[in-house]
């Protein structure tokens, strides 16, 4: 069933997608198994996404078991399924000493004329809605505010952000 809300129409236009992930319990890895296990899970998790997403995606770690994924002509549907695919393919993967891991995803369109922490804000605020809420999953920022789970963030465009 298609929505008739405003901005989810508008959403449904969006061509380009960022997602934030993050590995479940990296903490427990590094103090459990050591630093040495806990940056190879780091490594392997990196090559997984290199298999995983498509070449024209853009890739990035963002601290330390924090990264992102800038998914280039991908609508929001698109997105999900590429992300659910790469969340299932990190739980499916035994890594080596460690076994299990597990990663929880927040993702959010990219909206023209946005600036860019705007974006990664949403995305972040689905990943911790996806960590809170059990951890291993794909969580959508536009579908949380559209199901009441969130709430919508307002930036003025033209507004400038200091750091």
């Amino acid at each position: 069933e298609l929505s008739t809300n405003p901005n989810m129409i508008l959403y449904a236009k969006v061509k380009s997608c960022l997602a934030a992930l993050d590995i479940d319990h990296f903490k427990h890895v590094n103090d459990t198994f050591g630093h040495i296990y806990g940056d190879e899970v780091l490594l392997l998790f990196s090559n997984l996404m290199k298999k995983t997403f498509r070449d024209d995606d853009l890739l990035f770690r963002f601290g330390g078991e924090e990264f992102v994924v800038l998914l280039a002509n991908a609508d929001i549907a698109h997105a999900h399924i590429a992300l659910e695919r790469f969340r299932s393919a990190v739980e499916n993967n035994k890594f080596p000493q460690v076994g299990k891991v597990t990663v929880s995803v927040g993702v959010a369109v990219i909206l023209p004329n946005e600036m860019p922490r705007a974006t990664i804000d949403r995305a972040d605020q689905a990943l911790y809605f996806a960590k809170q809420n059990g951890r291993n999953q794909v969580r959508v920022y536009e579908e949380l505010v559209e199901q009441g789970l969130l709430k919508e963030q307002k930036i003025q465009t033209g507004d400038i952000e200091l750091f």
